[in-house]
């Protein structure tokens, strides 16, 4: 690739020298690729901003002015509308994307990084995906996480996590996938390739989408993960980073399908339960890394010659 962008870059310019292609500053690429994380961030802020002011207003038309039971119904509410909410903004965000390639007269799979598709890297992506949830969940287990943090933890995502209607199953499982590849992955890395090193640039999409979760147990195992994606979308392309988050989503997802119908309660591991987690996760990290080194040897095959 890089050859045949040279060998286009080297035609003769009216009998002079060529002009040498200007690449941007790294300060003028980073800012780019803030772009659309920032869009993804603001779009959720905004469209659940919409639909909280729609239902409050709404909802105190019937409450008859009591303010503690209008506070009680919107929060309801909204928390049932939370599949519409992100698919709202998701799909915003993966048109906003479409859009700006489009403006810039590029071709939008080419330019988002979806290549060839090779069907064995899409496999152990995925695989990878779903080893490197079940090494999490493991390692969540297994560290001594303080109080605070799980219940922070808890309160922010198992809200979420509650649940289980097919078109949150969906959004969970491919939707929301998709379009953080997309907003934290293909955009963003068309600005940093440009300006930085590989490494770099997997660095600094991995760390945008660890930050972008806020909750600061949750950013404690994206940014593994993250850098993963990351390195996974270099070595193969968007269609593999997209497919190892579907895994590693759709694997929770599953879980929560499984369990919906069962009524559970936390409890805290035995010494025997906990002990048997470690040769489980020490297996399944060694899965992933096999996965990891068979993706490294795939590179470069999903570019098109």
């Amino acid at each position: 690739m890089d050859e045949h962008w040279q060998n286009e870059n080297m035609q003769p310019y009216a009998g002079m020298e060529p002009p040498v292609p200007r690449r941007p500053s790294r300060m003028i690429a980073l800012l780019l690729a803030l772009i659309f994380p920032a869009v993804y961030l603001v779009t959720q802020v905004v469209v659940a901003f919409i639909v909280m002011f729609a239902q409050t207003f709404a909802l105190s038309l019937a409450s008859g002015g009591d303010m503690e039971v209008l506070q009680q119904q919107v929060a309801q509410s909204v928390s049932e509308m939370m599949p519409v909410i992100m698919t709202v903004y998701c799909v915003l965000t993966v048109v906003s994307a479409v859009l700006t390639v489009k403006l810039g007269h590029g071709k939008i799979f080419r330019d988002m990084g979806f290549g060839r598709p090779d069907i064995l890297a899409l496999l152990f992506a995925l695989l990878l995906g779903v080893a490197m949830n079940l090494v999490t969940s493991f390692l969540m287990e297994l560290l001594p996480i303080p109080q605070g943090m799980l219940d922070s933890y808890n309160e922010g995502v198992g809200e979420v996590l509650a649940d289980t209607s097919p078109l949150m199953i969906f959004c969970v499982a491919l939707l929301v996938p998709v379009t953080e590849e997309i907003a934290f992955r293909c955009m963003p890395m068309r600005s940093l390739r440009r300006a930085y090193p590989a490494w770099a640039a997997v660095l600094i999409t991995g760390v945008l989408f660890a930050l972008i979760h806020m909750e600061p147990l949750q950013m404690l195992y994206v940014l593994p993960t993250g850098l993963l994606l990351g390195l996974v979308f270099v070595w193969c392309g968007a269609g593999a980073s997209v497919a190892m988050h579907i895994g590693y989503n759709g694997f929770s997802a599953l879980a929560l399908l499984l369990s919906s119908g069962a009524e559970t309660e936390a409890a805290e591991l035995t010494g025997l339960e906990r002990l048997a987690l470690i040769p489980m996760t020490a297996v399944f990290a060694a899965i992933a890394a096999l996965l990891v080194w068979g993706l490294a040897c795939r590179r470069g095959r999903h570019i098109r010659t």
